[in-house]
């Protein structure tokens, strides 16, 4: 087990992979997915990229991962400035110390890792709309629960995790980092 706690050194090449893989998905998840999903209730792929990197890099490029591609989503959302940073950085963070206790290699067990995860990143939300006084305005008026919507979303993102985890799994050991450069 000693070997699934340390995440192996990324390269820069492979922070800027998944930096790269990071402004993709969110650049679909602004554009195109609402197309797909007008109510906005499809799964979180950004999010989905930073329990990855979480969970299979070393804590200081998942996190730094995380607080940029949580800017760039506070860029795009138009809430409040330096809430998705901060929440990336949680679930980034926890991600990669609950790597030293779990093994997510196979499928069904990263849905439930994921379930955990989104639901944990959107009890967090919720309760920051609640703190700052945010109306939950992103509801359709047939919705009554915010708690439904995170739950739909969770489950979302819990069911398309083990296929973006399979497809990054495919290509991350293209980028190893060098043998002989520093992480």
């Amino acid at each position: 087990m000693e070997t699934a706690t340390k995440a192996p050194p990324l390269s820069w090449k492979g922070e800027l992979f998944f930096s790269g893989v990071g402004v993709f998905l969110l650049m679909f998840q602004t554009t195109i997915q609402g197309w797909i999903d007008p109510w906005g209730f499809g799964p979180d792929l950004c999010l989905a990229v930073v329990i990855y990197t979480g969970l299979y890099t070393p804590l200081a490029a998942s996190a730094a991962l995380a607080v940029g591609l949580g800017f760039l989503k506070d860029a795009t959302s138009g809430g409040v400035f330096g809430f998705y940073p901060g929440l990336f950085l949680i679930v980034s963070l926890a991600a990669g110390l609950a790597r030293r206790k779990l093994d997510p290699a196979a499928p069904w067990y990263q849905v439930l890792i994921v379930f955990i995860f989104v639901l944990g990143a959107g009890g967090l939300t919720l309760a920051g709309l609640q703190f700052f006084g945010r109306p939950y305005n992103f509801l359709p008026s047939s919705w009554y629960s915010p708690a439904a919507a995170l739950l739909i979303s969770a489950v979302a993102t819990a069911l398309v995790g083990p296929l973006l985890f399979w497809m990054l799994d495919r290509v991350k050991p293209r980028t190893p980092a060098d043998s002989g450069e520093e992480s």
